[in-house]
């Protein structure tokens, strides 16, 4: 009888919810992924914006970001982390409401059908996202071009924060 009545608590207490909430939005845990419900259907994060608070994108940044109404972004295809950035450059493309531009720094074999872009190419109103694969993580600006850089899964929180901040989950 003891025993059973401690099965009851110990099955009581180790269902976890499924459900996360961050101010006012409710994030859903499904396929390996958070799922935010919005305006355009689900979109997925790797990070709940709680885990992303150290990886707040500067003022500077996060104006660039929302001036401008057509973003390139590029990354050097010689570089480290290819599946990562891969797979930011995609997600963008997929999540993001805004027209991007998918680019390379240098001519590659690898992706013959990419522009050049590098960050002479930045304006106001189309400025450039460089994903540069270095250690640490962190962002730069020069003009209208932001440089995120990270090794990693640190392209994922880079994702992830363009995004919250995209769907104004952050400020």
């Amino acid at each position: 009888m003891i025993f059973s009545a401690f099965g009851v608590y110990l099955g009581a207490t180790s269902e976890q919810s499924d459900e996360f909430e961050y101010k006012d939005h409710t994030f859903k845990f499904k396929e390996g992924k958070y799922w935010l419900k919005g305006d355009r259907g689900e979109t997925p994060f790797y990070n709940l914006p709680q885990e992303l608070e150290f990886v707040n994108l500067s003022k500077e940044a996060t104006a660039l970001i929302k001036q401008g109404w057509l973003l390139q972004i590029v990354f050097d295809p010689s570089q480290e982390n290819l599946e990562y950035i891969e797979l930011t450059r995609f997600d963008w493309n997929r999540w993001w409401g805004k027209t991007l531009i998918n680019g390379v720094l240098v001519p590659s074999g690898m992706y013959p059908n990419l522009p050049v872009i590098t960050c002479i190419n930045a304006t106001e109103k189309s400025p450039v996202i460089y994903l540069n694969s270095s250690s640490p993580s962190s962002e730069t600006i020069e003009g209208n071009c932001l440089i995120l850089n990270g090794l990693g899964i640190d392209f994922l929180r880079w994702r992830d924060q363009v995004l919250y901040l995209h769907l104004g989950v952050i400020a």
